[in-house]
C-alpha cells in the first residue's frame, strides 16, 4: 500500500462513524429452521450462496417476511457487504438490488459502510490476496472448522486512500464484473433457448407433428423413432485423480465445475460431464479438451453430433431423486444406462446438432470472454490495492 493510505482497524472505523458494526445471523433457537423454508418469500442467504463476489439467488433457501420481522439480527440490505466467517470463509458479495432485505446465516458477516470508506472498496480490498491470507490465518483455515467471530473481526486491519481513489479503484474493477455478469446472464438466456428446442424435438415432437407416430413403451413417439435406453447413445467413462497433474491450461472438472487448470487433457472431443459424488444435478456440457477428476464421470458419444442432446436429456432429469448413496451422494453407470430414453434416427440427431451449434458457439464464445475478463480483473486487482497502478480520479 502507498505511504498516504491510512491503516486502520475495523473497530477504528466504527469509533470514527465510518462503519457501523458488523453483524451476522442469528444463532440459536431463533436461527430459521429447514421446516421455515418457503417457496418465495425473504432471501435466506448461506455461504454457499456467495459464488464468484455476487449473491446466487438461484439456489438460495427463503423465509417468510413474517419470520424475517422477528429477528434480531442479520438483516443486510443493498450496498451492504458480506464477508464469510465460518467454515466456508473469505467469500464476498456486494448485495444488489434484488431485494430491499436479506437474511443472513450465522456464517456470514454484513459490513455496512457510512462516510469516507467506499462499498465496492472495502468488497475488493477483501478479494485481496493480502486479506485473505490475513483472514484464513487468523480464522485458522488449517483446523476442522476455520472460524472468525465477530469480535476479532473488528480487530483486522483496513488499508484505503482518498475516497475519491477508493471509488476510481473500485468502479474500474466493477466495470468488469458488470461485464462478466452481463455476458452470465446472455449465457443464460442463450442455454434457455436451446433448451426449449431440445424439449420442442425430443420432447413434444413439434417438427414431426405432420408425420404418422406409433406407440412405444414410452408413449406415442414418431414412426422411425424407438424406445431404447442412454447407454445405445453414450458410453461412461471414469474420471482420474488430478493431484500429480503439473498446472497449465486445461480446465479439471469435479462436481460443483472447474477446480484448477492442469498441463494435460483425459478427453479432447465433445463430452458431457455427470457428477458420480456430491452434486448429482450439476450436469456439464463441453468441447473442449478437459480433465476431470474420480467423482465424475465423462461420456463418449456412440452417435455423432449427440452431445447436446444428451446434455439437455440429462439436465431434464432429476439425478439427485436416483441418489444410489448413503451419507454422499452417489451415481453409478447401472442408474446411468439404463435411464429409459426416446431414440431419434442418426439423421434427425445430426439435423438438431446442426440447428443448435450457433448458440452453443455463442455461449463458449462468451465464457471465453468471461475468462479474460476474470484475468485482467484479477492481474488489476493487487496492483491497483498496491499502488503500483494509479488511476486518475475523475475517470
Amino acid at each position: 500500500m502507498r505511504s498516504e493510505w491510512k491503516t486502520v482497524t475495523v473497530q477504528e472505523l466504527i469509533n470514527e462513524g465510518m462503519l457501523e458494526r458488523p453483524l451476522d445471523g442469528n444463532h440459536g433457537a431463533i436461527h430459521p429452521k429447514s421446516s421455515d423454508y418457503v417457496s418465495s418469500g425473504v432471501p435466506f442467504v448461506m455461504a454457499a450462496d456467495l459464488i464468484n463476489g455476487r449473491i446466487d439467488y438461484s439456489n438460495c433457501k427463503y423465509i417468510t417476511s413474517e419470520q424475517a420481522a422477528g429477528l434480531r439480527k442479520g438483516i443486510a440490505r443493498p450496498g451492504d457487504v458480506l464477508l464469510t466467517h465460518k467454515a466456508t470463509i473469505g467469500r464476498t458479495a456486494l448485495v444488489d438490488d434484488s431485494f430491499n432485505t436479506i437474511i443472513l446465516t450465522p456464517q456470514v458477516t454484513y459490513y455496512r459502510v457510512r462516510n469516507g470508506l467506499y462499498n465496492k472498496f472495502l468488497k475488493y480490498y477483501f478479494d485481496t490476496e493480502y486479506f485473505q491470507r490475513l483472514f484464513f490465518s487468523w480464522a485458522g483455515s488449517g483446523s476442522t472448522r476455520a472460524y472468525l467471530g465477530i469480535t476479532e473481526q473488528c480487530k483486522l486491519p483496513i488499508c484505503f486512500p482518498s475516497f475519491p481513489e477508493q471509488e476510481a479503484i473500485a468502479n474500474t474493477l466493477s466495470s468488469l464484473d458488470d461485464k462478466i455478469e452481463l455476458n452470465n446472464r446472455i449465457n443464460k438466456n442463450l442455454e434457455a433457448q436451446a433448451q426449449a428446442i431440445f424439449k420442442s424435438w425430443f420432447v413434444d415432437f413439434e417438427p414431426f407433428q405432420d408425420g404418422a407416430f406409433i406407440d412405444s413403451d414410452l408413449g406415442e413417439i414418431p414412426k422411425g423413432w424407438r424406445a431404447g435406453v442412454l447407454s445405445e447413445v453414450i458410453e461412461i467413462k471414469y474420471g482420474k485423480d488430478h493431484k500429480k497433474l503439473a498446472d497449465g491450461m486445461i480446465p479439471v472438472y469435479g462436481s460443483g465445475g472447474i477446480m484448477r487448470y492442469a498441463d494435460r487433457a483425459l478427453y479432447e472431443s465433445e463430452s458431457v460431464l455427470v457428477p458420480r459424488k456430491g452434486t448429482l444435478n450439476n450436469v456439464i456440457y463441453i468441447n473442449t479438451p478437459f480433465w476431470t477428476v474420480d467423482t465424475m464421470f465423462y461420456t463418449k458419444m456412440k452417435v455423432s453430433g449427440a452431445a447436446k442432446m444428451v446434455y439437455f436429456f440429462l439436465k431434464s432429469k432429476d439425478l439427485a431423486s436416483m441418489n444410489a448413496g448413503t451419507a454422499v451422494p452417489s451415481m453409478t453407470t447401472d442408474i446411468l444406462n439404463n435411464i429409459p430414453m426416446v431414440i431419434a434416427p442418426d439423421t434427425i440427431i445430426r439435423q438438431y446438432d446442426d440447428l443448435q451449434k450457433p448458440l452453443f458457439e455463442q455461449m463458449e464464445t462468451l465464457k471465453k470472454q468471461n475468462k479474460t475478463l476474470s484475468i485482467l480483473r484479477d492481474t488489476l486487482l493487487p496492483k491497483l490495492m498496491s499502488g503500483e497502478i494509479q488511476i486518475p480520479q475523475e475517470v
